[in-house]
């Protein structure tokens, strides 16, 4: 447990250091398992909040 609070933020790091949007990938991810579960709407809810926040952004989903 100790080692996955050292190693999380520092992978968070490594990868906004890349270029990468860990909030936006977070958000992506949160839409495809509430899909997963067939909760349409919250799929499409956060989905929306995301473009919403990110209109510039450009991912593949």
């Amino acid at each position: 447990m100790y080692l996955l609070g050292i190693a999380l933020p520092i992978l968070v790091l490594v990868a906004e250091k890349k270029g990468h949007n860990f909030s936006e990938k977070l958000s992506e991810y949160k839409a495809k398992f509430f899909l997963l579960f067939k909760d349409d709407q919250d799929a499409v809810d956060e989905l929306i909040n995301l473009v919403t926040k990110y209109p510039e952004s450009y991912t593949r989903a």
